[in-house]
């Protein structure tokens, strides 16, 4: 259960929340989120557009780590839609 579809495009990448992420633990969504991050930095991209249309409603857990995973980005370069 990972909660999430990631997808590396040429200049972006869009990560789309599904709605397993509603019932996930906060360790879980912790996990998942730090999963994400590194995904992003290993792209090697500095843009990134969040889906979170699949979702009722958004976990505690999963804002803060949103806010990491921007902060992760290089400052100078980083474009964040969500």
């Amino acid at each position: 259960m990972s909660g999430f579809i990631f997808e590396k495009h040429s200049n972006y990448c869009a990560l789309r929340f599904t709605p397993e992420m509603e019932s996930m633990a906060w360790h879980d969504v912790e996990n998942a989120t730090k999963l994400i991050s590194d995904r992003v930095h290993s792209a090697n991209v500095n843009a990134v557009l969040i889906d979170l249309s699949q979702l009722q409603k958004v976990p505690s857990g999963l804002l803060p780590s949103i806010v990491r995973i921007w902060k992760a980005m290089d400052t100078n370069k980083r474009r964040f839609v969500v």
